[in-house]
């Protein structure tokens, strides 16, 4: 029986947006679990900073991310929720909020494991009941969390507002990949191209998606079973127990500062996507070089910028030199991305700055109104009928 991966669903789905950076306040090597967290209600106006915080912290903490990516986080979670979205859409009805599970969303978010693929359904629970929209199926929405089933998705035609959509209830025929979605709200997803709501420990299931969140569908027998321990099987690091990756199908211990890591044909994958290490740290010298053969590393905490690193070897199939995510290494020195000159061996100028140009060389993004040939000249990313344009990812109140 193949096994699937959680998809990632709304709360989750929007790192990519994210990912572009951190925010500020945490150091490289924080896991999301470290702090305290608070305990304050928070007030409707407040929502949207504190969502993109424990998003973005999350971020910078799971994927050891440069400090020089934080504005692109905040742009990322501003094309998610405005800043006023939540307090207008509960001023106009549209929206009934409660402040104490926005905390404990919030909490939540900030404290799920890095190599925990998705919110577990408590969490997922906890923040939807605390942006509870009452707009029906079919109506026009303005925000994405005001929608009494579904969310107020992104827009196609780049026009506001959008419509309420269609989702599927229990016991309908699904598909992950096209077609309605399974209603998240109701706690929902679509396993075995069936909406269900996941069941406990013990009961049938066909892949992880039909399990609770901390369990998997084992293979064996159809049932849910708790988190796999050191040395059984595995298909993804989250099927594994905490402290724990899968390395080839079977879970490994993840290695400390230090430890040398990457040291077969099998441990290359896990050391380069951040698994094998601790949370925190990087497998330096990682890689494949240019025949295809493996190159280790050891377990390390990342440089900043102006700090040691390994230069890649050439024509290499993937290398981890060391550096915070989002810098290169120039000389043995972790370096920005240029803004100007000729490309880096990467191919990727400094992100929501500069494009790579044709002429290999880093040319400024494009403003809205600018004439274009490709969404990667634009500043919005968004290159409609040769001119720059506004990408309306969601809309707002």
């Amino acid at each position: 029986m193949t096994q699937h991966p959680r998809s990632p669903r709304l709360f989750v789905a929007v790192l990519p947006l994210l990912l572009l950076a951190m925010a500020c306040g945490k150091s490289p090597d924080k896991t999301p679990t470290d702090e305290t967290p608070q305990s304050t209600p928070i007030p409707p106006e407040q929502f949207a900073q504190e969502y993109a915080a424990a998003m973005c912290e999350r971020a910078q903490a799971c994927g050891n991310l440069a400090p020089y990516l934080v504005d692109g986080c905040k742009t990322g979670a501003s094309m998610l929720i405005g800043p006023d979205d939540v307090k207008k859409a509960v001023d106009a009805g549209r929206l009934v909020y409660d402040a104490d599970l926005a905390r404990q969303c919030v909490n939540g978010i900030a404290k799920t494991r890095c190599l925990q693929d998705d919110l577990s359904d408590e969490v997922q629970a906890l923040c939807y009941a605390a942006v509870k929209g009452t707009v029906q199926k079919g109506e026009a929405c303005s925000f994405l969390f005001e929608c009494a089933a579904g969310t107020c998705g992104g827009t196609t035609e780049n026009t506001c507002p959008a419509t309420c959509p269609d989702v599927l209830a229990e016991g309908q025929e699904c598909s992950r990949i096209h077609g309605a979605p399974c209603d998240e709200r109701a706690g929902l997803r679509c396993s075995g191209n069936v909406c269900v709501k996941p069941v406990d420990k013990g009961e049938s299931c066909v892949d992880n998606l039909g399990c609770k969140s901390g369990l998997r569908c084992a293979s064996s027998t159809n049932t849910c079973v708790p988190p796999a321990t050191e040395g059984t099987a595995c298909e993804e690091d989250a099927s594994c127990a905490e402290g724990l990756y899968c390395q080839d199908g079977i879970c490994a211990v993840r290695k400390g500062e230090g430890q040398r890591c990457s040291l077969g044909p099998d441990e290359v994958d896990p050391a380069l996507r951040g698994a094998q290490c601790n949370d925190g740290l990087v497998c330096k010298g990682a890689g494949l070089d240019s025949e295809g053969n493996p190159l280790s590393g050891s377990c390390v905490k990342p440089s900043a910028e102006g700090g040691p690193c390994m230069d890649a070897p050439a024509n290499n199939y993937g290398f981890s030199d060391g550096c915070l995510t989002g810098l290169s290494c120039v000389n043995g020195v972790c370096t920005l991305p240029p803004v100007s000159g000729e490309c880096p061996a990467s191919g990727t100028c400094r992100p929501g700055v500069a494009y790579c140009a044709d002429d290999n060389t880093c040319q400024p993004l494009r403003p809205n109104g600018a004439a274009c040939d490709i969404p990667p000249q634009c500043a919005s990313r968004n290159c409609a009928d040769g001119t720059c344009t506004p990408a309306v990812n969601y809309c707002h109140e």
